[in-house]
């Protein structure tokens, strides 16, 4: 055994043997720090484009969501306009019934208005017809 490492090493000392086999193994340790860099690296990049891929998934349904809101916010605005303007109209039908407007009657309607102005900007109507005759009605208690 000792005559084929001779024959391999051929007429290198011990010393240099040992050397060699130090030098040997520092470049196995550096090769396997780079090793392990290398894939340290491409496993922190394939988490990344994991993420990437859930947050695209994400993003989609939030999208998705936000319409939904948005529809719905639409809807609840078109349901709020209709009921003040309904709300404004049976006001001003029952101060046409009646003749007066009780106080409690003209506190509501003035209420209603002025979130249908902010909210909606009024319209016409409201503005030349219902306002105009509510005010000029007789006031009365409850």
């Amino acid at each position: 055994m000792v005559k084929d490492i001779i024959g391999i090493f051929g007429r290198f000392s011990i010393e240099q043997v040992i050397g060699l086999c130090c030098a040997f193994y520092g470049l196995y340790k550096v090769i396997e720090r780079v090793y392990k860099a290398v894939t340290d690296y491409h496993d922190k990049q394939q988490e990344k484009e994991e993420l990437f891929a859930m947050i695209k998934e994400n993003q989609a349904s939030i999208d998705k969501l936000a319409e939904k809101i948005d529809d719905h916010i639409r809807r609840d605005r078109e349901y709020k306009l209709g009921s003040l303007r309904d709300k404004l109209f049976v006001c001003y039908n029952a101060v046409k019934k009646q003749g007066y407007i009780t106080r409690r009657q003209l506190e509501n309607f003035h209420a209603n208005l002025d979130v249908y102005r902010k909210e909606y900007g009024g319209n016409g109507l409201v503005d030349k017809v219902y306002e105009p005759e509510i005010n000029k009605a007789e006031v009365r208690e409850d």
